[in-house]
């Protein structure tokens, strides 16, 4: 049986642009990924990693459900607010 809906490779290839969603982190400290891979899926509300600092870590939160693309920062590497963390391409836009 057919399908005309899009699947995921031919979403992310480079030849079809897609809008991506990019996760940025909430605060100064090191950060810490989980352990998604590219084309998991990701439910909007998913902690995918946490931030580090003297106080308490503070959760990095996929606010929108889509496809795990990549990492933008490396394990371990100080990140400030605002710098992205991960790309995430949307689900039921």
């Amino acid at each position: 049986m057919e399908s005309d809906a899009w699947s995921i490779p031919e979403i992310l290839s480079d030849s079809v642009p897609f809008p991506e969603i990019l996760v940025v982190s909430p605060t100064y400290g090191r950060f810490h990924g989980g352990s998604f891979e590219s084309g998991a899926t990701i439910e909007a509300g998913t902690v995918i990693g946490v931030v580090q600092n003297v106080g308490p870590e503070v959760d990095v939160v996929c606010h929108a459900r889509g496809v795990f693309l990549s990492w933008l920062a490396w394990a371990d590497e100080r990140v400030s607010p605002g710098v992205p963390l991960a790309r995430i391409a949307p689900l039921g836009v």
